[in-house]
């Protein structure tokens, strides 16, 4: 009981340290790739209440809608058929 005690304590220390960013800035915001193997690579930036940024590019996470379209990884978007896809990012 007093390990959990322990790790439920430890919490805010964690959350002190990273901070939640209150919005992300993705660019370019809306790339547009044409041809098959286009890609574009995209930028992050973690904006924080204290008014502080950092570039969490290489730490986001990143997903696209449809990935017969469009593919994401290591924040290289890559064309890989014809249409639009979403891709989201998260932190």
């Amino acid at each position: 009981m007093r390990a959990l005690w322990f790790l439920i304590a430890a919490a805010p220390v964690v959350c002190a340290v990273s901070p939640r960013p209150t919005w992300l800035e993705v660019a370019p915001a809306n790339p547009l790739l044409f041809g098959r193997d286009a890609s574009q690579r995209l930028s992050v930036i973690a904006h924080y209440a204290d008014g502080s940024a950092r570039d969490v590019t290489a730490l986001a996470k990143y997903a696209s809608s449809r990935p017969a379209v469009a593919t994401v990884q290591a924040a290289v978007v890559r064309a890989v058929g014809n249409g639009g896809a979403r891709i989201t990012v998260s932190f």
